[in-house]
């Protein structure tokens, strides 16, 4: 993910991911639930913020 993002820099990517270590080098998350928009960030920030996002990734592992 990180060599695609490099070759998009200056682009405008929407990425859909279901593995959330794929998103980790991302400029910025929305994290939808019921197809609203619950919280959004960066990667650790959300993680940090112990709410949706943080359950996701707890889940995850």
């Amino acid at each position: 993910m990180s060599n695609i993002l490099n070759k998009l820099r200056d682009k405008t990517m929407i990425v859909i991911a279901h593995r959330l270590e794929t998103i980790k080098d991302v400029d910025n998350i929305f994290v939808l639930s019921d197809g609203k928009i619950v919280e959004e960030g960066k990667y650790q920030d959300l993680l940090d913020k112990n709410g949706y996002f943080d359950a996701l990734y707890k889940s995850s592992k």
